[in-house]
C-alpha cells in the first residue's frame, strides 16, 4: 500500500469533495501510479494543472509516485496583479513623505 499526502490549491479544489478542499489529506493506493493517474483518479483533470511539486520539487505528469510523497498541485496561472496588494501601501508612503517634509520645514 502506497500512502501519500496531497494538497490542492486554488480552483482545483472545486474538483474535490468538500472534506478534502483547502487542506492536505492522506491518500492510499495499491500498485504503481503516475502522478497524472493519481490526480485524475481524485477527479482533477490534468489540463487544469500547471504545476506539480513532489516533496517541494517540480515533477512531470509521468513521475511515479512513491510511498511518503507530499504532493502539491497548482492550477494554471493566468496572471497575477500585485497592484491590489501594493496600491494600499502607496497612500501610507505618501503620508510618511509628507510628514517627513513637514518635520524638515519645521526643523
Amino acid at each position: 500500500m502506497t500512502k501519500v499526502t496531497v494538497r490542492v490549491y486554488g480552483p482545483l479544489n472545486d474538483f474535490l469533495p468538500p472534506g478534502r478542499r483547502q487542506a492536505a489529506f492522506a491518500h492510499a493506493f495499491e500498485g504503481r501510479e503516475s502522478v497524472k493517474d493519481l490526480l485524475e483518479g481524485l477527479g482533477i483533470p490534468h489540463p487544469e494543472i500547471d504545476l506539480i511539486l513532489v516533496n517541494g520539487e517540480p515533477v512531470a505528469f509521468d513521475y511515479v509516485v512513491q510511498d511518503g510523497n507530499r504532493i502539491a498541485v497548482f492550477p494554471r496561472f493566468e496572471s497575477v496583479n500585485i497592484c491590489l496588494l501594493a496600491c494600499p501601501l502607496r497612500p501610507i508612503e505618501k503620508q510618511l513623505r509628507q510628514r517627513s517634509a513637514l518635520r524638515d520645514d519645521l526643523g
